[in-house]
């Protein structure tokens, strides 16, 4: 279990409280959790993580990062206070496969972003899942709870964080093996919470910022 440093635990409320404050919607979800993975959106922004750990947990948190964020030493110190695992993009990391399921089988949670990038542009359209998360989820038999942001993340602008069901994919009918319809089945999960989403900021006036220009990989 990874323990979380006083001064990152700090640090991580004060961001979150002033710099992001973010309304949650479904929080009594997370009361019906028993445990597992928590997925969400991703778009460019440390916040992402810092408010579903302000949210819901206390002095532990587990999250799955890419292996790029753990290279500056205040980074690696950060990341690895707070119980990042590192990742390899773009390749098997069984070193890091691991690392989840044992996290899992000693009964934490674990915050994995589905979509394995960014969404730099802001936009509402996730990227394809990764698959991964289905087999983490029914190895170890924990369920996953779906969250999703309303939007990018702005410095003193209001968010919107909704929490669907628990989802547990052996009860759906799901096996080890079916670990690309199981994506599938977890992407429309997430679908249906924007469309939540869309609903409850529309009550509340808020909207969509304009998408940003990203620069294409040379």
């Amino acid at each position: 279990m990874a323990k979380i440093g006083k001064f990152a635990q700090i640090t991580a409320r004060v961001l979150q409280k002033i710099i992001w404050p973010t309304k949650i919607c479904g929080a009594e979800n997370f009361e019906k959790f028993r445990g597992g993975i928590i997925i969400s959106n991703h778009y460019a922004s440390s916040a992402d993580g810092s408010i579903i750990f302000n949210a819901f947990f206390k002095n532990y948190f587990n999250a799955l990062v890419k292996e790029e964020a753990f290279k500056t030493k205040i980074g690696n110190w950060f990341l690895t206070g707070v119980g990042c695992i590192p990742v390899k993009r773009g390749e098997a990391d069984i070193d890091a496969y691991k690392k989840v399921v044992t996290v899992l089988k000693n009964g934490e949670n674990i915050l994995i972003f589905p979509e394995g990038t960014r969404n730099k542009a802001g936009t509402e359209v996730m990227a394809p899942f990764k698959k991964g998360v289905s087999v983490f989820a029914m190895r170890t038999k924990v369920e996953i709870l779906p969250t999703l942001y309303f939007r990018m993340h702005r410095p003193f602008r209001k968010n919107i964080l909704v929490v669907g069901e628990p989802i547990d994919l052996l009860k759906e009918g799901f096996d080890r093996k079916q670990d690309a319809e199981a994506t599938e089945f977890l992407y429309e999960k997430m679908q249906a919470l924007r469309v939540k989403a869309n609903e409850i900021a529309k009550e509340r006036g808020l909207k969509q910022y304009p998408p940003r220009k990203v620069k294409a990989k040379k």
